[in-house]
């Protein structure tokens, strides 16, 4: 239960970021729905709520259950995060408006999600920012959820652009802002863990790469144009993840120059100790 309330309460207040931020700069307006009131919005609430909770646990099952579970076993955490990450992804290309930045955010929220469930082996945690996230996006800021808008909301919305920032009809799934928390939580996620400078500089490689203009294969040919970028960001992320470190993890020449000097400060005391002969 404390997974799933923590859960809730990251994904809330990351998806709330989000949204509050393309409020503040005016990129999104809301306007209250109208025929708005109290009943309704308690119906439309529940509704979301069981929607929205329903297809969170349908996703968690399916892409951090018992297959990823299984992935884990038969090819390891890297590997099988990797794998679901980008399966996860793929499988939102069908969803309405979907595009490579929809796509590519998705499987960042693939990749937090699948270390969430790696940092607790639990799937309230996941399951928790899932649908809150979701539930949060759709019904109190009236926005699109991967393409999908409900009419069962607080809010009318209108989108001001830039398409950059607000993710057009996609939603904020396909904008900047959700590239950036996803980042973020995929930092605190594995916080306690050391990068080092060559994993970073692999990082930034896959984004200079991603961001140029030059490619193997053009991203006219969707979505085929876009597999050369697929790949040199797993081949990133897996990278990173292998060279990372656990924190406080002592190299093994200073390991032997602490142990050496734990040994002498004993000589020291056994020395100093009157009773030291007659032990």
């Amino acid at each position: 239960m404390k997974e799933l309330l923590l859960g809730f309460l990251i994904g809330a207040v990351m998806i709330g970021a989000v949204g509050g931020g393309e409020l503040a700069v005016g990129a999104i307006k809301l306007q209250v729905s109208p025929g708005q009131d109290l009943l309704l919005g308690l119906r439309n609430f529940g509704l979301s709520f069981l929607l929205f909770g329903y297809f969170a646990m349908g996703e968690e099952l399916v892409f951090r259950g018992y297959p990823f579970q299984a992935l884990i076993e038969g090819m390891g955490a890297v590997g099988a995060t990797i794998f679901m990450s980008v399966f996860f992804g793929l499988v939102h290309l069908s969803n309405p408006s979907a595009d490579f930045f929809s796509t590519l955010n998705t499987m960042l929220a693939g990749g937090w999600l699948s270390l969430a469930y790696l940092k607790t082996r639990s799937l309230y945690f996941p399951f928790g920012m899932h649908f809150s996230w979701n539930l949060v996006q759709s019904f109190f800021l009236s926005l699109p959820v991967s393409g999908l808008l409900t009419n069962r909301t607080i809010f009318v919305p209108t989108d001001y652009g830039p398409y950059w920032l607000t993710g057009g009809r996609y939603g904020p799934e396909a904008g900047v802002g959700t590239t950036v928390v996803m980042i973020v939580a995929i930092r605190g996620v594995l916080r306690g863990r050391r990068v080092p400078t060559k994993a970073k500089l692999a990082v930034a490689g896959a984004i200079v790469w991603l961001l140029s203009p030059l490619d193997i294969l053009p991203d006219t040919l969707f979505p085929v144009g876009f597999l050369d970028d697929l790949a040199v960001l797993a081949a990133a992320v897996r990278y990173v993840l292998d060279q990372l470190e656990p924190a406080g993890q002592v190299d093994p020449v200073q390991r032997r120059v602490r142990d050496r000097r734990a040994l002498d400060a004993q000589d020291w005391r056994i020395a100093d100790d009157p009773d030291s002969d007659r032990r």
